[in-house]
């Protein structure tokens, strides 16, 4: 969003003191703009207002703030303003909505990036995970795997290899101890 100046808020103005104090002739003049800009442009523009790109020998670096819709330069005059402010703050306005599209560009080409890194992650993710298998489809069985052999039915049969199973067992272990008590 590019900020603009619109105008003066007449009612805003402050009287200066006149005091005969150094500085008691000045005061704050606030001035509108389009809209209430970020915090980031904020910060910019009191930046690029301290240190301009082009200025005239009356500038004062350290009078400009920006409070919600409004810069405040504060210790200055109408005068000034118009004589020698004026074009400064449209060079800083115009400068700092500058950097401040830029860098919009950049959050903007960043985000585009990451959505297109995460995007081509599912991808990936989403490619790589049809092609593993589970064992539940059997048309993609892995030969690295053997299916899974269904276990015997319970009764009868299944005791029968259990105990076939057991003796067999017992057999070898009783050879072998026979083996090694005999010699």
């Amino acid at each position: 969003m590019n900020i603009e100046i619109i105008g003066i808020p007449e009612d805003e103005v402050t009287v200066p003191k006149n005091d005969g104090t150094r500085g008691s002739a000045l005061y704050k003049i606030p001035l509108k703009l389009s809209g209430t800009p970020s915090r980031e442009w904020a910060r910019l523009f009191a930046q690029t207002w301290d240190r301009p790109p082009r200025f005239t020998t009356m500038h004062r670096p350290g009078i400009a703030r920006v409070s919600g819709d409004r810069i405040l330069l504060d210790g200055t005059t109408i005068e000034e303003l118009q004589q020698y402010h004026l074009e400064t703050l449209k060079l800083v306005v115009k400068v700092v909505n500058e950097k401040c599209g830029e860098e919009e560009e950049k959050r903007q080409s960043a985000a585009l990036r990451q959505k297109d890194q995460e995007e081509k992650h599912r991808q990936k993710i989403q490619s790589m995970a049809k092609k593993m298998n589970f064992g539940s489809r059997k048309e993609a069985s892995s030969p690295a795997m053997p299916p899974p052999q269904k276990s015997p039915k319970k009764g009868k049969t299944a005791r029968s290899l259990s105990v076939l199973g057991s003796t067999q067992i017992l057999n070898t272990t009783c050879r072998q101890l026979r083996t090694i008590f005999e010699n």
